[in-house]
């Protein structure tokens, strides 16, 4: 759909638009000869704004043809045929056609100029849908299906004439640095027959920021559309002043290990640009890098405060923090997240920030915060099994049986088949003392999840309060076949067998334990109790000594070494050895 319409006092006329992407032609109004192709970076996605490098190009009186996006469509929708229909009509009024463009807007000038007998400035090219980028990121499905054009050399002559592209090789930021490599190598060099490559170090992506940082964009620009190549010297004279190429500069040598000018480096960029997320969120990096978490975490903040905050700024810090291992730092990036306006955090985010904080929490052992979390995270959206389950597991810690009782079986009415929402269930009814109905939930669980020998030895417990002898020991017996046991297990075995009144069987049982663990001092003090129950006293002893060479000042066992050498005292005086 063509039409007419000014946007901040510049005529645009739009000659192209099939919906998702469109063309506007702007006019310099000047007699200049050159006509400018532009293309939108990524994530750019309103025609009706100037485009990229619109403003600079037309205020210098050049004419501009600017492709955008309405979606992020990396203009797999737009066809070599439909650009030449654009263009075809323009390119007897001017000397030269130029395409022009950074990120998925460098592939498209790249893409869609190979054709023409044009200059192409391509500026840290990336197209996300492309194959090499799906298949190192780990990307698929509707994502992987996006790219609909073939190479850029697809039997279609390539006539572009002078072709620069500038990179960052050495990008430590992204992930993406990777494929955009493997992408120039294989993908874009092979397709012409000559292409000035420029690298620039430490620029990140894309490397327009830095150059612009430095106010080399714009001469960087001009010269190329002028003489078709481009001289980058006042750039790396300059380049120190740009915050961005300090901040990758520095993230570079923290890779190195190279930490002290590491940390220079990312100082000297702070004082450049004390408010740049960019290089605040580095300065993070680098106290996390240096173990201080206490600093780390109050530059998050204040920076948060400082700053309209977004919900991006919190989940990045957030990751920043939870690669560093420093989970306090986590929960109070998060706590302050949450008390943002909801319009910056919607429910969804805010649910799943309220379930880390849950989790993260109860690994503190702050188990009444985690319950809290977990009930928020929980009211946030429509019944979830797994965050019915967490409150469940929580209020069951908490010795609450019935609130326990009451969410999981929220749970199981939303999924009967989780052998763990049943399992939970019947150790909350067994706590509510509500025997027979533990009995069957625990049933419940096994059945579902027949592997789970723990379950096996807390139903046992549970059959042994029914008097149901015999179906304990079956499943003792079951748990003991099924191979070596951990020590949990196997205390939680001789525990029963004690029950079960199997004393020389729990005596083998806590031996075998005693191995595993021969300074676990409850076990040793269970092992010489069961030796003293099947009249083993002088092993009783023997055990008892064993426990306090390895815990000399144990009250405890001295109390119990004594009242085993006066058993041993007493059966020897009666002839009981």
């Amino acid at each position: 759909m063509a039409g007419i319409y000014t946007v901040t006092e510049q005529q645009r006329i739009r000659m192209f638009d099939n919906g998702s992407s469109t063309a506007t032609f702007i006019s310099g109004d000047s007699e200049k000869d050159i006509l400018v192709a532009t293309f939108d970076p990524f994530a750019y996605l309103n025609p009706d704004v100037p485009g990229f490098g619109e403003k600079l190009l037309t205020r210098e009186g050049y004419d501009v043809i600017s492709f955008q996006k309405r979606i992020e469509n990396y203009y797999q929708d737009l066809s070599r045929e439909d650009v030449r229909s654009v263009l075809g009509s323009f390119l007897s009024r001017y000397r030269k056609l130029v395409f022009y463009g950074c990120s998925v807007g460098a592939y498209a000038a790249l893409y869609f100029g190979a054709p023409f007998e044009a200059d192409i400035l391509a500026i840290s090219p990336r197209v996300s849908s492309h194959a090499v980028y799906c298949q190192h990121l780990k990307l698929n499905g509707a994502h992987a299906r996006l790219h609909q054009h073939g190479p850029i050399h697809d039997g279609t002559p390539v006539l572009a004439r002078n072709v620069v592209l500038l990179y960052d090789p050495v990008s430590t930021l992204q992930r993406a640095a990777v494929p955009d490599i493997i992408y120039m190598d294989e993908h874009i060099l092979p397709a012409f027959r000559s292409v000035d490559v420029r690298p620039l170090r430490h620029t990140g992506h894309p490397s327009t920021t830095p150059l612009a940082e430095t106010h080399q964009l714009r001469p960087v620009l001009f010269q190329f559309l002028r003489s078709g190549s481009v001289d980058l010297s006042a750039y790396h004279r300059l380049k120190s002043a740009s915050p961005t190429y300090l901040v990758n500069f520095s993230a570079w040598l923290l890779q190195k290990k190279r930490l002290e000018w590491a940390i220079s480096v990312g100082d000297k960029a702070l004082r450049l640009a004390p408010r740049s997320p960019q290089v605040v969120f580095h300065r993070i990096r680098l106290l996390l890098t240096q173990g201080n978490f206490i600093g780390a975490r109050y530059t998050a903040l204040q920076a948060l405060e400082a700053e309209a905050a977004k919900q991006s700024h919190h989940l990045r810090l957030i990751a920043t923090f939870e690669d560093a291992g420093d989970d306090e730092g986590v929960l109070q990036i998060i706590k302050h997240a949450v008390d943002l306006n909801p319009a910056l955090l919607p429910a969804p985010a805010r649910r799943s920030l309220s379930a880390k904080a849950s989790t993260l929490l109860e690994k503190a052992e702050r188990l009444e915060e985690a319950l809290s979390w977990a009930l928020e995270a929980n009211d946030l959206g429509e019944p979830d099994v797994h965050l019915l389950q967490r409150v469940g597991h929580l209020a069951y810690r908490l010795s609450q049986w019935q609130q326990s009782l009451d969410y999981l079986d929220k749970a199981i009415g939303l999924q009967n088949d989780s052998g763990y929402s049943h399992w939970l269930r019947g150790l909350a009814l067994g706590k509510l003392d509500r025997i027979a109905e533990a009995q069957a939930s625990l049933e419940r669980a096994l059945a579902l999840q027949p592997g789970e020998n723990y379950w096996k030895l807390q139903l046992a417990e549970l059959y042994l309060i029914n008097w149901k002898q015999f179906e304990a020991r079956q499943l003792i017996e079951d748990v003991a076949a099924s191979g070596p046991l951990s020590l949990g297990l196997l205390t939680f075995k001789a525990k029963l067998l004690v029950k079960l009144a199997d004393d020389r069987a729990a005596v083998e049982t806590l031996q075998e334990a005693a191995r595993i663990a021969p300074s676990d001092i409850n076990i040793q003090k269970r092992l010489v109790s069961a030796y003293r129950s099947v009249g083993q006293i002088a092993e009783a002893l023997k055990q008892a000594d064993h426990a306090l060479a390895c815990n000399p000042n144990h009250l405890d066992l001295r109390r119990i070494r004594n009242e085993v050498l006066q058993e041993l005292s007493f059966c020897a005086s009666h002839g009981h050895l």
